[in-house]
């Protein structure tokens, strides 16, 4: 349990160390064992206070966990939402831009077709009304999310 949560609570490096330290300590207790070196420690609970004890410490190793798998979730679902976030803001500012560029050419049609209009010219007045229309038409269909072919 300890593992489980230094695997997600720290680092993979700090992890690993972790976990490394303590086989070495499971090494030197199975040492211990195998050679029976006598350790005399104090006695610190009762067999029957650590039946007590035990479900509690592991119960409260279990909420450290759920704890720290919420953060992590958490961050996870986060990023995910600043992400669409930032993919909205590209796709907006692409559309802006399509929008904006179109609006140019309307404004530049209409100001030369009205120039030409004033000077009496006729001939091309039809083509750039009819590129005005393409062109907002193109700009209806990008305020729709559907570009045009």
């Amino acid at each position: 349990m300890a593992c489980m949560l230094a695997y997600f609570a720290v680092s993979l490096r700090a992890s690993v160390s972790l976990m490394g330290l303590l086989f070495l300590y499971l090494g030197l207790v199975a040492w211990m064992k195998l050679d029976n070196v006598r350790v005399n420690f104090p006695p610190t609970y009762t067999s029957m206070d650590r039946y007590i004890a035990t479900p509690f410490l592991m119960l409260g190793y279990l909420l450290i966990i759920l704890r720290v798998w919420g953060v992590y979730f958490r961050n996870i679902f986060r990023l995910e939402r600043e992400q669409t976030l930032q993919k909205q803001q590209e796709f907006s500012a692409l559309i802006n831009q399509n929008l904006i560029k179109q609006f140019l050419l309307v404004k530049g049609l209409s100001r030369s077709g009205k120039i030409d209009f004033r000077e009496g010219n006729t001939d091309l007045i039809d083509a750039r009304f009819s590129e005005i229309e393409k062109q907002c038409d193109s700009a209806i269909h990008y305020l729709d999310g559907h570009p045009p072919d």
